[in-house]
């Protein structure tokens, strides 16, 4: 019989190897441990944040929930992130996966969590509710934009310094191997802690421990960059780089105040030969999206991964705030009546007046004049996703509302 259980720390070897196995060659050399250091690397834990199907001891499928805080401008929600979805090649068909899903949405559902993401074919998650959505974008460049294109004077060049990933390997005198390994943990240290430092200012985050940060920016195939202008620290990237196409996709970019965008793709040519590339702007980065505008060959305005909501007030609340940070709302009531798949209905009433958003939901099943009836599917997409303005359900609803800047850092996905 299989049963789904919580994994434990001795579970880690078996469910890495459950996990490799059933991507197989999806993967790169290192599987699932070299991939996403911070779940699966030597120091990460697996203790309680997996549910495991088990029959006669072994694991036939396994799924991740990890809860994470996620902050808005200071305010707080609590999210999941699910990911590592696998089900051993010889248990396919039967029904192992839905066992795991099912399993991981009640609790998820239990510990309260305001919505969870994903990433993954859209139909397959659409069976559980997640929905393609949310916003950002994304920014492409090549060598002839750095070449034509506005160019940072003198004193904004910037020089992309590796963060040490491991110690040096030195060989020879013993006095010179341990000197060379203090030099590299002091700067490991001094990097990793004022990007951490620097990330903790942002307006919007997932909480990441100091010890674990770096771990997080090496996730799917990245490494961390410090940003060094003048010769002090001045941001950092986490950069997956193409060698053989000479192409780099910066998966985040976070930036003192002040640091020019613009300047950090010419070090990244300048530093590291990189000419060419991709760049993901979250919504609450508008100076930022305006440089790269200015000297970037296109742009892409899209979803990153599939959400589930599951607290419609304080999620709309947090978007709401932070849509308001960047550009004022105009002032208006109106009542949603957004349904669940389970029939679940909440009429969610937005007011904005005087610059203040109040945001409350009722459950009830009967409609009342002047609401707007829309699915949990048909909400997500329209009121976090650029596609909205195909859509006649929201006339009345002012255009400033919505979508919604609603996102997760790639390097935070699991």
């Amino acid at each position: 019989m299989v049963e789904v259980i919580v994994s434990q720390e001795e579970h880690k070897g078996a469910l890495i190897a459950c996990a490799d196995q059933a991507f197989g060659d999806e993967l790169p050399a290192g599987g699932f441990a070299g991939l996403l250091p911070k779940l699966y690397g030597a120091d990460a834990k697996v203790d309680g944040n997996h549910l495991m199907a088990v029959e006669n001891g072994r694991i036939l499928g396994l799924v991740l929930t990890e809860i994470m805080d996620y902050t808005v401008l200071g305010k707080e929600l609590k999210i999941a992130c699910i990911g590592t979805v696998s089900v051993a090649k010889e248990a396919r068909g039967r029904g192992i996966m839905k066992m795991l899903m099912s399993a991981a949405l009640a609790r998820i559902k239990q510990e309260g969590c305001d919505f969870a993401f994903l990433g993954g074919q859209r139909q397959r998650y659409a069976y559980w509710g997640f929905e393609a959505c949310g916003t950002q974008t994304s920014f492409s460049w090549n060598q002839a934009n750095l070449k034509h294109g506005p160019k940072p004077e003198e004193k904004e060049r910037i020089r992309l310094l590796p963060i040490p990933l491991s110690m040096p390997q030195n060989r020879g005198d013993e006095n010179l191997v341990r000197a060379g390994e203090a030099a590299g943990q002091a700067e490991q240290a001094k990097l990793t802690m004022l990007a951490w430092e620097l990330y903790r200012r942002e307006s919007v985050q997932v909480r990441r421990e100091p010890e674990r940060f770096l771990d997080i920016l090496c996730s799917w195939g990245a490494r961390p960059y410090a940003c060094i202008r003048q010769g002090a620290f001045a941001g950092y990237v986490a950069l997956c780089v193409d060698p053989k196409r000479d192409r780099a996709e910066i998966k985040e970019m976070v930036l003192e105040k002040g640091v020019s965008a613009k300047a950090v793709l010419h070090g990244l040519a300048d530093s590291l030969g990189i000419r060419q590339g991709t760049v993901t702007v979250d919504y609450g980065k508008q100076e930022m999206m305006r440089e790269l505008e200015e000297i970037c060959e296109s742009q892409n305005l899209g979803w990153g991964h599939r959400f589930l909501i599951m607290d419609w007030p304080r999620v709309l609340t947090a978007m709401l705030e932070l849509k308001q940070y960047c550009s004022p709302l105009q002032e208006k009531e109106a009542v949603l009546g957004i349904t669940e798949p389970s029939g679940k209905r909440t009429a969610v009433k937005i007011r904005v007046e005087a610059g203040k958003i109040t945001v409350t939901g009722e459950e009830r099943k009967e409609p009342r004049k002047g609401e707007i009836e829309l699915t949990a599917a048909m909400a997500a997409r329209m009121l976090f996703c650029s596609t909205q303005i195909y859509y006649k359900e929201l006339e009345g609803i002012p255009e400033s509302w919505f979508p919604l800047p609603l996102y997760v850092s790639e390097q935070d996905c699991c």
